[in-house]
């Protein structure tokens, strides 16, 4: 998780949010990175997953790997949900 002992005026976000987010968690969301469509896992029996979104938003960069039961952040949009735009 992102968030140390050592940093001063942490936040609930910046203790929540996990390496590999695209944004910083929603400490007091009821959902979770595993039902975002931007999870990518390559089957139903993983535990950690790449985030499509952070990948999108970094170029380039390697993404981390985030656990299944992370906090979602604002860029959440449930599986199976077509996104207007």
């Amino acid at each position: 998780m992102i968030g140390s002992q050592h940093l001063t005026l942490t936040q609930a976000a910046q203790i929540g949010t996990y390496p590999g987010q695209a944004h910083f968690a929603i400490p007091d969301a009821r959902e979770t990175c595993w039902r975002c469509r931007f999870w990518d896992a390559r089957s139903d029996r993983e535990q950690h997953a790449v985030c499509l979104k952070a990948q999108r938003l970094t170029p380039g960069r390697r993404t981390q790997k985030v656990p299944w039961n992370a906090r979602v952040c604002r860029y959440f949009e449930p599986k199976n949900q077509i996104a207007v735009r």
